[in-house]
Order: structure tokens, then C-alpha cells, then sequence
């Protein structure tokens, strides 16, 4: 079991990133980039460093996988020695594709059971769940593109769409569900569903920001709004099809 954050979106998240360096239990935590969704970006890596290395006190690094990857050898000596491991947003399908490619995903699963605190926002909030609720398809054509279902790593069985609260998002975040009978979670900007050792809770940065199970039952989809509490509760009742998480 292992340590996740996975946020809807939003900047200036002080509280959400609080808990991730309280969790990596260090006092000085290596946090690691993976920029690939945002194209290896440069400038997406200097806002990661003004965030978390002069903001937080961390180590920051990066990983760069698009132009020159790196070995696998490097890849894992990276990842494995970071305490906190943090995904950009951007293109999902694109950022799943490469790590299946250079193995990325393997050494995620590795970083997960050796209690690495992973996290990110959007498509770093996707990778981690089973399937993710994507608008990668607007990378290619921005003007004739639909919601697609990207194949994640699996680390929490759910189809997960960040952004709920952004147009059209809850819309088509439901008909998925119906349609794949997925159990889902999706998360508002500003707020992020945090797992610790099969346990989890919803945390806000704000009164309007929320976390929801949503699910098939019968011929319709149901959305149940998660409470955002203190309190962490089994992870087996975001399964649940019955009865509120």
C-alpha cells in the first residue's frame, strides 16, 4: 500500500501541498518533476522549483523523457530516490504511451510500494487511477475533439476525471461512466483525493471545492458528494454502489 495525491487542478494549492510534504516525512524531501503530459516544458519545471524547492525547502529535480530519454537505469535511480514524485498536467494518452515505452510505469508501481508519495493535478491526477476521464484528444485537433478514456496504471481500481467543476466535464464525465459502468471519482479544482495505505479523504483549498463518487445503478448514473473531513475512511467504500462513502 502506498501514498497518493491526486488533485482536480488549480494553482496555489498551499494547503493540498502542505500534506504532500507532511507525508514524504522528511525534513528536507526530494521532490521529482515528471513533466511529460506538458511536453518536458522547461518553464513548467522553473514553477516546480519556485513551488516546491523555494517555497517548501525541498531537493527539486526533473525527469525529461520526450527528446534524449534516459536510461532505464537512470530512470529508476531518479524515481526511487525522490520522496515525493510529482506528474504534470497536459496530455494524458500521449504521457501513458511514453512510459509504457520506456517502462516508466513499471517503476511508478515500484515507487508506490516503496512508499513514495506520488501526486499530481489533471493528467498527474489520472495516471495513478485505473482510467482517466481525458481531454488529450484537444492536443491533436483543438477544434473537433471529444472525452476519451485513457488506460492509467491501476494503483486505485477507478475512472478518474479532474476538472468536474470546468464546462461540459460532469456531462460527459457521466455518460462514460454509463457506458463503461466504471465506478468513478471526480474531483473540482482545488480539490484532491488523497490515499494512504487503503484509507482516503477529500482535500479542499476551498468551501466549494469537492470530491464525488459517481456510478451506474440500474439505467441511471448516480453522483454522491464526498464529505471533506479530517477523518480517512477504507478506500473499499468508493466501490461501494450502495450507501454514501
Amino acid at each position: 500500500m502506498g501514498k497518493i495525491v491526486a488533485i482536480g487542478g488549480g494553482s496555489n494549492l498551499p494547503r493540498i501541498d502542505r500534506e504532500i510534504i507532511r507525508l514524504a516525512k522528511k525534513k528536507r524531501p526530494r521532490a521529482l518533476l515528471i513533466p511529460t503530459a506538458t511536453y518536458d516544458r522547461p518553464d513548467v519545471y522553473d514553477a516546480f522549483q519556485e513551488r516546491f524547492g523555494a517555497g517548501y525547502g525541498c531537493s527539486a529535480d526533473v525527469l525529461y523523457l520526450l527528446k534524449n530519454p534516459p536510461s532505464l537505469r537512470v530512470i529508476r535511480e531518479k524515481i526511487l530516490t525522490s520522496d515525493i514524485i510529482y506528474v504534470s498536467g497536459g496530455n494524458s494518452l500521449k504521457m501513458m504511451r511514453r512510459w509504457r515505452r520506456l517502462g516508466v510505469d513499471r517503476v511508478l508501481e515500484k515507487a508506490y510500494q516503496e512508499q513514495k508519495v506520488l501526486c499530481g493535478a489533471s493528467a498527474g491526477a489520472i495516471c495513478w487511477a485505473a482510467f482517466g476521464h481525458s481531454d488529450s484528444m484537444s492536443f491533436y485537433n483543438s477544434e473537433k475533439w471529444d472525452y476519451v478514456r485513457v488506460k492509467a496504471l491501476g494503483l486505485f481500481p477507478l475512472l478518474l476525471c479532474p476538472h468536474l467543476d470546468g464546462e461540459n466535464r460532469g456531462t460527459s464525465f457521466c455518460e462514460m461512466i454509463a457506458r463503461h459502468d466504471d465506478m468513478g471519482i471526480g474531483l473540482d479544482n482545488f480539490a484532491a483525493l488523497e490515499i494512504v495505505d487503503g484509507t482516503f479523504r477529500i482535500l479542499s483549498e476551498n468551501v466549494t471545492a469537492s470530491g464525488y463518487k459517481v456510478y451506474r445503478k440500474g439505467n441511471a448514473v448516480v453522483t454522491e458528494t464526498l464529505d471533506k473531513g479530517t477523518r480517512f475512511k477504507p478506500l473499499r467504500l468508493l466501490m461501494e454502489r450502495n450507501g454514501h462513502a
